[in-house]
């Protein structure tokens, strides 16, 4: 057996406190989760997980930007904007969310952090679909249907974002815009 290298095992001790992160903070919430528990049960030390991370609000913005790196590579592997189908909902991170985003709306400096990540998503997304406003109203939609999908159903917030982006990305023809003037 080959032994790793610091920088495998860095990545190896990351990849565990995140993991474990993001099933202590659906299991207590954010406010509720301790880095000592989350360390704990990675099998690592909290000095390890400031070090990866900084910080609790470190340690979220990274799961965070994990789960955007995800949604983005599977949205690629699908093509342009795949159906709900290809992009499943992910009940126990939309909760994780949403409740960050509560957090950050009473908190200016972390409300700062996750703006920069949502912006980056966003340009991400801009890149995709060339246009900024249209990125945006996906953003929007996205974050709308999860609640949908948490209040009514996984099926019925898919049903919410589907016919959303569909309303975004196919321009009305010149009949239907007339129609509604």
């Amino acid at each position: 057996m080959r032994r790793l290298t610091q920088a495998q095992r860095r990545a190896h001790t990351r990849a565990r406190l995140l993991a474990s992160a993001r099933r202590t903070f659906a299991r207590h919430g954010y406010h509720g989760t301790s880095l000592e528990r989350v360390s704990e049960n990675a099998g690592c030390t909290k000095g390890a997980l400031y070090d990866h991370f900084g910080s609790k609000e470190g340690l979220f913005l990274a799961l965070l930007d994990d789960q955007f790196a995800a949604r983005i590579e599977q949205a690629q592997r699908g093509g342009d904007l795949p159906p709900s189908k290809t992009m499943p909902f992910d009940r126990e991170f939309a909760l994780l969310f949403l409740e960050f985003v509560c957090a950050a709306g009473r908190d200016a400096r972390l409300r700062r952090r996750l703006a920069a990540r949502l912006s980056a998503l966003r340009s991400q997304t801009a890149e995709r679909v060339g246009d900024p406003r249209i990125a945006a109203a996906i953003g929007a939609a996205a974050n709308g249907a999860s609640i949908e999908a948490l209040v009514f159903g996984e099926q019925e917030g898919a049903a919410t974002f589907d016919v959303l982006i569909g309303a975004l990305i196919t321009p009305a023809s010149s009949e239907d815009a007339a129609s509604h003037r």
